[in-house]
């Protein structure tokens, strides 16, 4: 069975009716509410040498995956959900948490390191 984890998540994409979700293999699924097949019958999507897994959030066509075991922090466009392209790859020391879009910076909580912030990747 497939349960969600800190190794793990979901966020509901911007047409309300699909969600998208980090597997535990380090990809991501594109699942629909009608959805009833098993996770591991969904295609599923990835970057070849990235590590997509962790906790996702969605701003437009970025997806942050923050890693809070491993430190890491994974920047996705994903506005070709087949096709996902990495704009940004981080390695922390702190545990980074769900990200944050603010005037042009990424806050990333990092637990006991305070506030992480960067600017935005792929932005213009």
């Amino acid at each position: 069975p497939h349960r969600l984890s800190s190794m793990n998540g979901f966020v509901v994409l911007p047409d309300g009716k699909r969600m998208l979700y980090t597997t535990r293999k380090g990809a991501l699924a594109v699942i629909d509410r009608a959805e009833r097949r098993p996770m591991d019958e969904l295609t599923q999507y990835g970057i070849k040498g990235a590590d997509l897994r962790g906790k996702p959030t969605l701003y437009g066509n970025r997806l942050y995956i923050a890693d809070r075991f491993f430190g890491r922090l994974v920047v996705v466009d994903i506005s070709d959900l087949a096709h996902p392209r990495l704009l940004a790859r981080h390695q922390f020391a702190a545990n980074p948490g769900l990200v944050v879009e603010h005037q042009g910076k990424m806050l990333v909580p990092g637990g006991y390191d305070g506030l992480l912030v960067a600017p935005v990747p792929g932005r213009r």
